[in-house]
């Protein structure tokens, strides 16, 4: 028989209380028990306004949480708020009811939910709670960037074909540059994105800065493909140490351009493989949803098959435009939009 409970939204007085039933319940996951980064998703974002953590409390202990990591998704001058559904956890004795009752706390609270990085337990109870599955639509983009992976014919062939494209591209006018920051004329190529693009998820320069410049765990770079002088493309990428090999792997987190854009996409995948190479990592992936950028990963000789990360939205049945979120070919999609770094 379950315990009495009770569900509130987390008053900072209990923080400690939280980091405790963390504690208890994965000692091990760095990640979670991360204070710095904690305060970072839950209270430093530029669009929180009341603490996005709800907890299940029994006998003056926290035994569940759940967390909304919050964003804002844009319908042209409209904007809503939005939950990337993160951190759910709850021991043993209170997974049924109370932990269904968690989840719909949370859910109530705003416009939409995404949820990605799921536990097969987590994506079971969202599939039930009405959530729609796109993960088939996510897919992950890898390219190999040293030859030990290949024959020596097969390699020499992908780099031929790599480095015609950053020549022609180049010829064309594209330039590319590596930043700690944000660029200054950033925000003019967002407008255009947004222009082309009816729904989305809001990526202002104040979103970015506090997303990519400002978190506490991960160092990022800003990857800028300008033509005279235009910002026509922003990438985020990042290397992450693989613990089993000791190699390094490029991350892109994101992919900021306007849609059917080749020229700068076949820049922008150019430079971002120069990059890594640069950097000695032994591969470079993405995760993406953009199906007309498909050819071009292919051209580059990019492997692409379905992303693990998993992708589950719903939203409010009561507002028309939300609705049209339903459709996995309105959002573009990343890893960065994931809490899985």
């Amino acid at each position: 028989m379950t315990a009495s409970f009770k569900i509130e939204r987390l008053s900072m007085k209990d923080v400690d209380l939280l980091f405790e039933f963390k504690q208890r319940l994965m000692p091990d996951n760095s990640k979670w028990m991360d204070r710095p980064r904690w305060n970072w998703l839950y209270k430093e974002n530029p669009f929180v306004d009341l603490t996005p953590v709800w907890v299940i409390k029994s006998n003056g202990r926290i035994v569940g949480s759940i967390s909304g990591i919050v964003f804002k998704i844009h319908s042209g001058d409209e904007s809503f708020t939005a939950y990337h559904g993160a951190d759910f956890f709850v021991e043993e004795g209170f997974r049924g009811l109370p932990a269904l009752r968690l989840f719909k706390k949370m859910a109530s609270d705003g416009d939409l939910v995404v949820a990605a990085n799921l536990s097969p337990d987590a994506k079971k109870l969202f599939l039930k709670m009405g959530f729609v599955d796109f993960s088939d639509h996510l897919y992950e983009a890898k390219v190999i960037l040293s030859s030990g992976n290949y024959s020596f014919h097969r390699f020499l062939v992908k780099r031929l074909v790599q480095n015609f494209m950053k020549l022609g591209t180049r010829l064309i006018g594209y330039e590319a540059s590596i930043n700690k920051e944000i660029p200054d004329n950033y925000e003019l190529l967002w407008k255009r994105i947004v222009k082309r693009r009816e729904y989305g998820i809001e990526k202002s320069r104040s979103y970015l800065r506090w997303r990519y410049a400002q978190c506490p765990s991960i160092q990022y770079d800003f990857v800028s493909i300008t033509l005279q002088g235009n910002l026509k493309c922003l990438a985020v990428a990042s290397i992450i140490t693989d613990n089993g090999t000791g190699g390094s792997n490029g991350l892109l987190f994101d992919l900021l351009l306007p849609e059917n854009d080749f020229l700068a996409l076949i820049a922008a995948l150019s430079a971002i493989i120069n990059y890594f190479k640069r950097k000695r990592c032994d591969s470079f992936q993405m995760h993406w949803n953009a199906s007309w950028a498909r050819p071009i990963l292919k051209g580059l000789g990019f492997w692409i098959t379905q992303s693990d990360l998993g992708w589950l939205v719903n939203t409010r049945k009561d507002n028309e435009k939300l609705q049209k979120l339903m459709n996995p070919g309105t959002w573009y999609f990343s890893l960065g939009d994931t809490d899985k770094y």
